[in-house]
């Protein structure tokens, strides 16, 4: 007698999308931002290169000692990265969102920062990533102190975990 043996179908987490997981006016905030990207990388971008970039810092010395110069050969742009996290500095491929639409679990930029004005203003940006592997960027000041845009709730619980997209 021979048996017939049925696949089960892997598991899948159903992830939710930008919509589902912020409101209305945080998700149209944010694709605007992204299509006057556009028009920024058209017109603008050529304002903030340098002389070698992406392959050179734009500073010789960082503002920071905990500053890495990060390159993306395959998007073409590099970007100053400060992890905190124990993870190596690598470009995480799936789309993992923090407590908003700019902040990824990623401990690498997953792309440049659009808008930026100048040279120096790109020498004083980081990709900073938190203890838990949440990255945004923000801005080194003179001083060596960050400015985050936008710092994480104390009430923030995190979807990715709750979904057990990410391990607790």
């Amino acid at each position: 007698m021979s048996a017939k043996i049925f696949q089960f179908r892997p598991r899948t987490t159903v992830r939710p999308t930008i919509k589902e997981l912020f409101t209305d006016e945080v998700y149209k905030h944010y694709i605007q931002y992204l299509e006057s990207g556009d028009v920024w990388r058209k017109e603008k971008r050529i304002e903030t290169l340098y002389e070698g970039y992406p392959y050179q810092a734009p500073v010789i010395n960082p503002i920071r000692e905990d500053m890495v110069w990060y390159i993306n050969d395959s998007k073409g742009f590099g970007s100053w990265v400060i992890n905190e996290s124990e993870e190596p500095i690598k470009e995480n491929p799936d789309i993992l969102f923090g407590w908003s639409p700019f902040v990824r679990y990623s401990t690498a930029p997953p792309h440049e920062l659009l808008h930026l004005k100048d040279v120096e203003l790109r020498s004083r940006i980081v990709w900073y990533v938190n203890p838990e592997g949440y990255g945004q960027y923000a801005v080194v000041q003179s001083n060596g102190c960050l400015w985050l845009p936008i710092p994480k709730p104390s009430e923030w619980e995190d979807h990715n975990k709750r979904l057990g997209i990410l391990g607790n």
